[in-house]
């Protein structure tokens, strides 16, 4: 009876964490000329973490207000998202993004951007860049 629980536990926290890695956000770091690359795969009501040994963000918030491609828009709006820099303190910040960077945010050194975004169908592909 034991062996058989403890199979049973293995494969449902299996399954488990399989449908979380499946469901949750994504984040990969590139390094560039001009400074890091972060491409953070999310969905709309996620919350996203971005790590480094100094400093974390993290995103707890989007809104994409612009016009869906290929549809003709009476009013739009950029696409935005709020979050918070977390270094020896918490900062939130909120950045801006329509077709290009329309803010940064500056904190402890760093600088960050959205230097893109595009949606997919049921999730966002997001581009920050972090320079220091």
């Amino acid at each position: 009876m034991l062996k058989y629980v403890l199979t049973n536990a293995i494969i449902l926290i299996s399954l488990c964490t399989t449908t979380f890695s499946a469901f949750g956000y994504d984040v990969k770091k590139y390094e560039k000329d001009y400074g890091t690359v972060y491409r953070i795969q999310m969905h709309q009501d996620e919350v996203a973490i971005v790590r480094e040994s100094d400093y974390s963000i993290v995103i707890n918030k989007i809104n994409d207000f612009r016009c869906p491609e290929g549809m003709q828009c009476f009013w739009t709006g950029p696409f935005v998202m709020n979050g918070i820099f977390v270094s020896s303190n918490e900062n939130p910040f909120s950045l801006t993004y329509d077709n290009e960077p329309l803010n940064m945010f500056e904190s402890f050194g760093y600088t960050t951007s959205i230097i893109n975004v595009i949606k997919q169908k049921n999730f966002f592909w997001i581009y920050l860049k972090v320079s220091h």
